[in-house]
């Protein structure tokens, strides 16, 4: 690696680190300050577990860190990115390399290969330590609000490998059991009906148990279902916080669910965001050498602002709406600002 890369690198991981800690700071504090109300509720949810509320609070921020660092590193490499270079430019540190003949894009490589790094890595976060955070982070929620801290809840309805229906009132995932279930079979009109499913384990590894054992009016649950505690635990997490592998299976068992697919592609289109967003504001602050390195960081904030407003839009539609696939939903974002990058990334000269 040449001096002037580790230069460049140093500058952009420095600005990457304040810009990382200021952006998870001002979230901490707006979060903070928009739940003050549920702090009287939340003392006695925390005392509950032996806990104080400045201990409870850590509790619930620590657990929800993996998942704010994925949701704010691209934006944070964006304004990092821009804030480096213009930085660069403004002290004429580029003139001599661009002298010699070193073309924009070469001097820009470390920046871009580091984006695709840190990027990577923080995928490797939101496909592993988010879903299995995700049970930790809803319980911490609950007792934020003030609520008790059992995850029983209602799923809505399910469907099993086999093609079954199946609804059931609520799901406690420390006794492994479902309360008032209904599971319609395919060839069937009638439901079969459950006061409870206890999940018990069996020489095949496990299947549920109704009250009066495996089987009712010929429907064997160890052998007719493959629904186990594990999808349970999976659609009773937000879907937001499921891994690529949780999406896909739940997607294949209920394609209807639009919103399975527009996340599913979402987490692919999620290795390429910084990436694209870069490609759009690097060549607006070469342009501006003269401008205060604040207004890099001005534009960044629209153009992360911009993004992710149209990202959040397009999800919705591609989950609500059929005048949209989900694939096109996920991807569209990209496709948009990533067209503009290029044309602006190429035309800069």
């Amino acid at each position: 690696m040449k001096i002037t890369d580790r230069y460049t690198l140093k500058v952009f991981l420095f600005s990457l680190a304040a810009c990382l800690i200021s952006l998870v700071g001002l979230y901490l504090v707006v979060h903070g300050f928009s739940h003050v109300k549920y702090l009287e509720e939340a003392k006695n949810t925390f005392a509950a577990e032996g806990l104080t509320v400045w201990t409870g609070l850590c509790l619930y921020y620590a657990v929800h860190l993996p998942e704010i660092l994925t949701m704010l590193g691209p934006y944070a490499l964006l304004m990092a990115g821009m804030y480096s270079v213009h930085s660069l430019h403004q002290s004429n540190e580029l003139v001599p390399l661009e002298a010699a003949g070193v073309s924009r894009t070469r001097i820009l490589l470390p920046i871009l290969l580091a984006t695709f790094v840190i990027t990577f890595g923080l995928s490797v976060v939101k496909e592993e330590v988010v879903p299995r955070l995700a049970r930790d982070m809803v319980k911490a929620s609950r007792m934020l609000r003030g609520k008790s801290g059992d995850l029983d809840r209602k799923l809505g309805l399910l469907r099993d490998g086999s093609g079954n229906i199946i609804d059931a009132a609520s799901w406690d995932p420390d006794r492994l059991r479902l309360n008032e279930v209904y599971i319609w079979r395919s060839h069937t009109s009638r439901p079969l009906h459950f006061s409870f499913l206890q999940w018990s384990e069996t020489p095949d590894g496990g299947a549920f148990r109704g009250p009066a054992g495996f089987e009712k009016e010929g429907f064997r649950l160890d052998k007719d279902t493959d629904l186990t505690p594990w999808d349970l635990e999976t659609e009773s997490r937000s879907a937001a916080r499921l891994s690529f592998r949780e999406l896909r299976r739940l997607h294949l068992r209920s394609p209807e669910k639009r919103l399975l697919a527009v996340l599913m592609h979402e987490h692919l289109t999620y290795l390429l965001t910084p990436l694209v967003l870069l490609l759009l504001g690097l060549p607006m602050v070469l342009r501006n050498r003269r401008q205060s390195p604040f207004v890099g960081l001005a534009l960044a904030f629209a153009l992360s602002l911009a993004f992710f407003s149209l990202s959040q839009v397009m999800i919705r539609l591609g989950a609500q709406s059929e005048a949209l696939s989900p694939t096109l939903a996920a991807w569209l974002p990209i496709i948009l600002f990533g067209s503009a990058g290029l044309l602006l990334f190429e035309s800069h000269p």
